[in-house]
């Protein structure tokens, strides 16, 4: 079978998502041709299917027999909606997903298949006073929010990549990480009891997945996507603020800085007992998640 992986060069989420299709087609096609195309060229090789990753030319629509989109919905122009009946397929990552796109275009045209994302764990000790901010999206996450907010007498936090932003704040208990290997940032990674994961939107959280993956806690906001990809009772969850996304679909979310550093004293006085149990627990339901989407996806394909 041939395809027509077709992305966005420019935007990170399109090429992650094109990786992790890539890795689903292999574990069930022995013999599977994908070719990458820039969203942006205006012919390319005929194929079975094209799959566009959250980007749309429906000049390319032509060169496959079938046509299928994986949106992201808070990347997604209103504008774009018109061209959504070129495709036979949408698939969704998420239920909130789901109901957005069912706005525009028929039910049985939307098939939601859940997603994964890379698993990082390793059998690091955890240690639940260290706190992790991996920032990695400035149109979407208010890193500087968070660190105006973390007090001295907070426990450590770890920040990777932040470069992000202008200003550092110089305090005892917070730690600039903005140089490490790969093996560096995976013990980090999995080193901190709790990852900070609150992104005002996402389509599929691989911050909050992964975090669960590596048997840390997330803390998120409770709105949109991202509730999705937890169970409640093994995360920390604050209560978010809906707001509208000007020329795109869905919404965002924010939350109120104190409510965030009410959490923060709650969680110095949880019993490491708890937050064991919620590691593991955090891990064993994100697990079942990357094993129904083996099975649906695999009934798409």
């Amino acid at each position: 079978m041939k395809i027509n992986f077709i992305i966005n060069e420019e935007n990170l989420d399109s090429s992650t998502d094109a990786n992790i299709m890539s890795f689903l087609f292999k574990k069930i096609k022995d013999k599977i041709d994908i070719k990458l195309v820039n969203v942006k060229n205006y012919k390319c090789e005929k194929a079975s299917i094209n799959i566009f990753f959250g980007c749309i030319n429906t000049i390319l629509n032509k060169y496959a027999k079938s046509n299928i989109l994986v949106p992201n919905q808070h990347t997604f122009l209103k504008e774009w909606t018109y061209a959504l009946n070129n495709f036979d397929l949408i698939l969704v990552k998420t239920h909130y997903m789901e109901e957005i796109f069912n706005t525009y275009v028929p039910q049985d045209k939307i098939i939601y298949i859940g997603w994964r994302s890379t698993d990082l764990y390793s059998s690091v000790d955890k240690d639940y006073n260290e706190y992790l901010l991996y920032c990695y999206d400035n149109n979407y996450s208010n890193y500087q929010k968070i660190i105006d907010a973390w007090d001295s007498q907070y426990p450590t936090l770890n920040i990777i990549n932040g470069n992000l932003f202008n200003f550092k704040k110089k305090q005892e208990n917070i730690k600039y990480l903005d140089k490490l290997t790969q093996n560096e940032f995976e013990i980090i990674f999995n080193k901190c009891g709790f990852h900070i994961c609150l992104n005002s939107i996402d389509s599929y959280s691989h911050n909050i997945n992964q975090s669960c993956l590596s048997k840390s806690i997330p803390i998120l906001i409770n709105g949109g996507p991202m509730k999705e990809i937890v169970n409640i009772e093994d995360s920390y969850v604050l209560k978010g603020k809906r707001k509208k996304i000007t020329n795109l679909l869905g919404s965002k979310y924010d939350y109120n800085s104190l409510d965030f550093k009410t959490l923060i004293l709650k969680l110095m006085k949880t019993s490491e007992n708890t937050l064991e149990i919620m590691s593991e627990n955090a891990r064993k339901n994100a697990i079942k998640n990357h094993q129904l989407n083996d099975i649906l996806f695999k009934e798409v394909f």
